[in-house]
């Protein structure tokens, strides 16, 4: 039950939504906080499936989402972090504003 509201989470940092329903629009340092709540909550459940079983690594069947997924949820928060910090850098040493925070 857990891992699903995970995926909601990850959902509303996205803004997905279902057709003809309102979506709710986040600044990017919002979403960027959801993407790393989500990536905090899937390391821990892991991490205590990982003790729980004795394994070095969980692939999903175990009750948590694959290593892979775990890698990709942080990679997706690190990288919209970098491309926020390169565009407030930018807009910085630039005559154009940026509204990107």
């Amino acid at each position: 039950m857990a891992l699903l509201s995970f995926l909601g989470t990850l959902f509303d940092a996205f803004s997905v939504h279902l057709k003809k329903q309102d979506k709710a629009t986040l600044q990017n340092t919002e979403a960027v906080a959801k993407l790393e709540t989500v990536a905090k909550n899937i390391e821990e459940t892991s991490k205590f499936m990982q003790d729980f079983l004795d394994q070095d690594v969980t692939n999903g069947p175990e009750g948590t989402v694959s290593d892979r997924t775990q890698k990709s949820v942080k990679m997706i928060a690190s990288g919209i972090t970098k491309n926020i910090l390169q565009s407030l850098l930018i807009s910085a040493h630039s005559r154009i504003p940026c509204n990107w925070v």
